[in-house]
Order: structure tokens, then sequence, then C-alpha cells
């Protein structure tokens, strides 16, 4: 007796199916203490069927950790199934979570927001009380997640 095997559907990549290459280098171009960031950046495209020649054009559609976006949840007190509203259809917070926010890289800027937001009267007097240059040397290495364990809001979800 043959077995039969169905035949399983090639798949094709491009612009409508982006490929999800791994990333197989990233070497930052800077040197140390810089404020920039540029970053020489190596992809796979095995098994993508794709060839990468000069002139073509690759998107990069960075997706955060699931330890991180995890951890973030567990810190701010949702489940990650909220449906959230993002422009497009309704999703979970998870994903958009996952997809669509920076959700480690803290500024200056945005922090402010969060302790005036957050009415955390210890955060808002560390932020303004600060010299901007130590309050960057500071956030250096922080996430969001840090801040939600550090200086919660005082209006938390119970």
């Amino acid at each position: 007796m043959s077995e039969s095997t169905t035949p399983v559907p090639e798949v094709k990549y491009g612009v409508k199916n982006p490929f999800p290459s791994p990333v197989k280098t990233l070497v930052n171009l800077n040197g140390r203490g810089s404020a920039k960031e540029t970053c020489h950046l190596e992809l796979s495209l095995a098994g993508s069927g794709l060839e990468y020649v000069p002139g073509d054009v690759a998107g990069v559609f960075p997706v955060n950790c699931p330890e991180v976006v995890d951890d973030f949840l567990k810190a701010t007190g949702f489940s990650g199934e909220e449906s959230v509203e993002n422009g497009e259809a309704p999703a979970p917070l998870r994903d958009v979570l996952s997809r669509q926010y920076n959700i480690t890289t803290v500024n200056l800027a945005s922090l402010k927001k969060y302790a005036t937001a957050a009415e955390n009267d210890k955060l808002t007097a560390f932020v303004e009380g600060n010299e901007k240059d130590a309050l960057n040397d500071w956030l250096w290495g922080r996430e969001w997640r840090d801040f939600f364990v550090e200086y919660p809001p005082s209006n938390a979800l119970d």
C-alpha cells in the first residue's frame, strides 16, 4: 500500500505577505557612549524563496519579545485579552503591544507624560527635580515595565 501525500502549498512572500526573517547579525556602528544608534543588519532569507539584489527594498517590522510583553502586562495589571481600538479593527491588547508599540525604550518626554497621567507624586518630583543629563543617564537601560513596578499609577487597577 503506497502512502498518499498531500502536497503542501508553496507560500509566496512579497509586499502583501512579508517574510518573517530572522536576524543573523546586528552590529552597532556607533562608538560606545554615542547618543545615536546606527546598525548593520544581516537578515536570513533561508526558506523564503526570495532573493535580495541591489536596488531591492526591505521593510522592517519589529516585534517585541513575548516575555517583555508578558512582563509589561503583569506590571500594568492587564491580561492582554482586552480589546483595543488601534485605528483599524479592534485587536487584543497583547497583539497591539507585540507589534505596534515600542514598550522598551523610555525617553524623558514620555516619562513626564506618564508621571502626570499616573498621578504619582514621587515620580513627578523625581522627573521635575533632576537635571536633564542626570535623568537621561538614569533612564538608560530601563524599560516601561520598570516604571509601572517602581512608580505605579495612584489610580492603578485593583
